[in-house]
């Protein structure tokens, strides 16, 4: 979502361009959803520059209902389609796609009355909005799935130093003897310790219903 805009302001405008709801994940192959996207956009082809500065001259009513910034908004979403298309294959095409109308709609959103600028200079203004949120984006995601990992790798850490701990010491170890064997705080120890028992008490219930559904089929 747009930095500082909340879900139940972004929703009815995403459904207003007609962009996807993050409401309803997809479960499509990315390629599959690029080309929804596209012919999504299609419906709202490229308008010539005149048509643009028409529309821009014609801005008057605040809100995105008006029918210039309503226009504006939806033909050009080109510009989101196309940062979108150089993201790197993984990414998830519609939460971008949805992250960058957000932008276009800011943009379209902060024109003031009759503004005078250039359908370029418009263009420019919302190609920056929509590039700058999508990288945004996209960091933030690489930045929660390195932090996943690390927290993954940690995890198996402790696991390993509190078995060697006990074999050593003849009791199970303590937060503040696995934190000094760690050179972690005693905090951040104990709240990762909580979450690997919370994780292996998960798997033991698992794998029991596992073990119960297969003694009842036999």
């Amino acid at each position: 979502m747009y930095r500082g805009w909340g879900e139940d302001r972004v929703a009815p405008i995403l459904q207003y361009v007609g962009a996807p709801s993050s409401g309803e994940p997809s479960e499509e192959r990315p390629d599959r959803e690029m080309v929804r996207l596209r012919e999504l956009v299609a419906e709202h082809p490229r308008l010539p520059d005149a048509e643009v500065a028409a529309l821009l001259a014609e801005v008057s009513e605040q809100g995105l209902d008006a029918r210039p910034r309503r226009l504006l908004a939806q033909h050009h979403l080109w510009l989101v389609l196309e940062e979108v298309a150089r993201r790197d294959e993984g990414q998830d095409a519609g939460d971008l796609f949805q992250d960058g109308t957000t932008a276009l709609l800011k943009v379209v959103q902060g024109l003031a009355p009759h503004p005078q600028i250039s359908p370029r200079e418009f263009q420019e203004a919302v190609r920056q909005a929509v590039a700058d949120t999508v990288r945004g984006a996209l960091l933030e995601a690489q930045a929660a799935r390195d932090a996943d990992r690390r927290w993954a790798e940690d995890g198996e850490r402790l696991a390993l130093a509190a078995v060697a701990l006990e074999a050593e010491l003849g009791h199970p170890a303590s937060d503040l003897e696995l934190a000094a064997h760690l050179g972690w705080t005693v905090d951040r120890t104990a709240q990762l310790r909580r979450a690997v028992d919370e994780a292996r008490l998960q798997y033991d219930r698992e794998m029991a219903e596992v073990l119960g559904a297969l003694e009842d089929a036999e």
